[in-house]
Order: structure tokens, then sequence, then C-alpha cells
């Protein structure tokens, strides 16, 4: 028997094999950028062209919107949006990894969370585009993972395990910008109260070694503790936020209380109570000038305060007052 033919045959297998293999190989390393990297790999060159931020599930939307240099929230009637939560998306979305690749079958996006946004308990849809509307950035956002999260580019059948972080809720108020001012207690010279009912009265000192002592003491009275009042603006923070001018805030009796740094500079909060909830307004001047320096951030604005950061602002005169030696 000739074994020729067998060994020729034999021999061009091996050939043939060998070369599907480094066809293949050659295949994966085309794909490697498609199956692995970066998800946006383009994004941290294209951070500043960032003018817009979408987020919204089955019951909530965010919006979020850069107008002259400020970062608003549409769905908060365009109040200021926290700067560092936003940088902190885009920067996280720029570092997400393809792992592994998932379904590209519609019928099973369910699983992984990242169906339809609108029908869906887990999906979220993250839309970012430029200042003229122009798309950088679309995802379906779904389950997460101990690796990372599910998610899908909108207009991609693929869906992938990614590696990294989405900070990226649709709640609007979790976007808000919720500090408002901070004084040190040692900036503080002078605190002067002034009561919708009751005397008005002022806390002050000549230095910062100095304590605040209250002008006028009555005869007979000490001076309690007022570290609580003298911090108050230390770290003040709100809870939500609501356009001022309605008939029932316009109406309400307020309390006035003015801090004054050493350098000059001070802050007025006005605080009254609408329905059990506890609102302050805010504005800082030059107090040599009496006029607003921050007029466009504070005015026109009611802040709804957490319970004990309001009754730190709203104290009478008796509340710091007692008989000497009680």
């Amino acid at each position: 028997m000739n074994k020729r033919p067998l060994i020729i045959m034999a021999a061009t297998t091996l050939v043939l094999l060998a070369l599907a293999i480094l066809l293949a190989q050659q295949n994966q390393k085309r794909n490697e950028p498609f199956m692995h990297g970066k998800l946006y790999p383009e994004l941290q060159s294209r951070i500043n062209d960032v003018a817009r931020i979408e987020i919204n599930d089955a019951k909530k939307q965010s919006t979020l919107i850069l107008k002259q240099g400020q970062w608003l929230i549409e769905e908060q009637d365009s109040y200021y949006a926290d700067v560092g939560k936003i940088k902190n998306l885009l920067l996280e979305l720029s570092e997400l990894e393809k792992l592994e690749a998932k379904t590209k079958i519609a019928a099973n996006y369910a699983k992984l969370g990242i169906d339809d946004p609108k029908t869906s308990e887990t999906a979220r849809r993250l839309l970012i585009s430029d200042v003229d509307k122009q798309l950088i950035a679309e995802l379906i956002l779904g389950k997460g993972h101990k690796a990372g999260l599910y998610l899908r580019k909108a207009d991609e059948p693929q869906s992938w395990l990614a590696k990294g972080n989405l900070s990226a809720p649709a709640d609007a108020a979790w976007w808000l910008d919720k500090k408002l001012v901070e004084m040190k207690a040692e900036q503080v010279t002078k605190i002067s109260i002034t009561p919708a009912k009751g005397k008005a009265f002022t806390l002050a000192r000549s230095k910062p070694t100095d304590k605040l002592t209250l002008e006028n003491l009555p005869d007979g009275y000490e001076l309690k503790s007022i570290d609580a009042l003298q911090s108050a603006l230390q770290n003040l923070s709100f809870e939500k936020v609501v356009k001022a001018g309605t008939s029932d805030h316009a109406k309400a009796t307020r309390d006035r209380i003015v801090f004054t740094q050493f350098d000059g500079k001070s802050i007025s909060i006005e605080s009254f109570k609408v329905d059990e909830k506890n609102y302050i307004t805010l504005a800082t001047f030059a107090e040599s000038q009496q006029v607003s320096n921050n007029t466009q951030r504070f005015n026109g604005w009611l802040y709804q305060l957490p319970a004990y950061q309001y009754e730190a602002l709203h104290k009478k005169l008796d509340y710091f007052i007692e008989p000497q030696g009680k």
C-alpha cells in the first residue's frame, strides 16, 4: 500500500490546522480592543466638552445642565448642582473597563437589569452630550456585580460586565449642592439677633482670643454657654430648596440673625416655619457697605433645614442667660 498520499494528506491537514490557529490568534488580537479596554477611551480628552447630563429610570429623572459656568438641576428649579459629584461621575465613566462580553439578545437583558429604563425596576439611562446636544456617551446601566456592573451602550446590542463604579442616581435631589456657607467659630466677632417677638440682643468680642459677651447684660444675670450658636455656621447645609415667593412664605413672621467676621463680612439669616417645616433665607454682605455680594447664589431661594440646625439659629434672649449663681 502506498502511504505517500496519506502522509501528504496528514501534512496538509497539519498545515491547514496551523494556519487556522494563526488566523484565530490574529483575529483575537484584532478583537482585543473591542473585547477589553476602556468603554470610552476618548472621554478623558472630552470631559471639558460635557455640558448636559441626563439620568432617568422608570420613576425619576435628573437633568444637569452647564449654564454660564454653573452646573444646574432642571428638576430642582435650576438650583446649583454639586460639581464634585459631577466630576466624580465623569471620572468614573472615563475609567470604566470592559471585563466580559455578555448577551446580545434583547430578551435576556432583563436578567442583567439592562432592559428598557422606562419599565425596568433596575435599569437607568445615562446620556452625556455637549453644548450643542451632540452625543458623547449614552449607556443603559443595570445590576451591580462584585467586579463592577452590567451595562450596554444604548446604540449597540452587545452588553458587558464592566469593571468600575458609576455614581449616577436618577434622583435629582441627590445632585443638589447642599453646602450653604461656612464661618468658623474663631472667625466670629459679632452675632446680632432680632426675634420676630421679643427683645433684640447682640453678642460681641474685640479679638479672637476673647469670649463672646452679651452687650447690655441685665443686672443679676450671667451668660450661659453659646458654643452651639457660635459654631452654627461651621457647616451649614440644607435638606430641600424651593423658590421663594409663595403667599404662605411671604406672610410668615421671621427671626433674623447676623453673623459678622473679623474681616467685616457678614451673613444674614432669616428663619421661619411654614406647615411645621423649617426655612431660612440667606444674604451675605460687607458690613461697611451694607450691600449683598452673593445675591445671585442665595437670592430668591428658601432653604429647608434639618431641625437641629434650625434650632441652633432660632433662639431668644432667655435661652442664653440665667440668674447669677443658679
